[in-house]
């Protein structure tokens, strides 16, 4: 066997030596079982997972949309946006002027 040590907060070694006392066990044996069981959840790591990189990004922008609008879409503060939002709303309004449609329960 090895022998190590290793440094514990007050609270886990306090309530690790009650377990150890309850169970009739030393601490070096509370240790090991722990530690095979945290190895026995954790599988070994495969040599195919060492190999294992990032994938490449890819372009998941907007449909119809530059890189230079989506870019300044993002970093648009919210009253730019509010305003933007408020000036094509009124693009659809005189759309729907222009076409005769009712807007407010009136015909223009």
């Amino acid at each position: 066997m090895i022998r190590t040590q290793i440094q514990l907060p007050d609270e886990i070694y306090n309530r690790a030596k009650e377990l150890c006392k309850t169970k009739e066990i030393s601490l070096a044996e509370l240790a090991r079982r722990g530690l095979e069981y945290i190895l026995t959840v954790y599988p070994k790591p495969s040599d195919a997972s060492m190999d294992w990189e990032m994938p490449k990004p890819r372009k998941m922008g907007w449909k119809g949309l530059s890189e230079a609008e989506i870019k300044a879409q993002a970093q648009m503060t919210p009253s730019e946006s509010n305003s933007q939002a408020r000036w094509q709303m009124g693009l659809n309004v005189e759309c729907a002027i222009d076409s005769g449609l009712r807007v407010n329960n009136t015909y223009v």
